[in-house]
């Protein structure tokens, strides 16, 4: 798994470390994909393929 950890976040609490910005993008890829896409397509993108991948 790549370094997450200073990707762009939704939020300050998402930057603090890999498995928040994860926690954060993945519900925001449930709740809200649309949005998710367009603020950070790059975080939706490797929510999607982390996804598919574990499917």
């Amino acid at each position: 798994m790549p370094q997450l950890k200073g990707q762009p976040s939704l939020t300050k609490y998402g930057g603090i470390n890999d498995s928040e910005w994860i926690a954060e993008h993945f519900v925001a890829w449930l709740l809200a994909p649309q949005t998710l896409e367009s603020t950070l397509p790059d975080a939706f993108a490797f929510v999607t393929e982390a996804v598919a991948t574990a499917s």
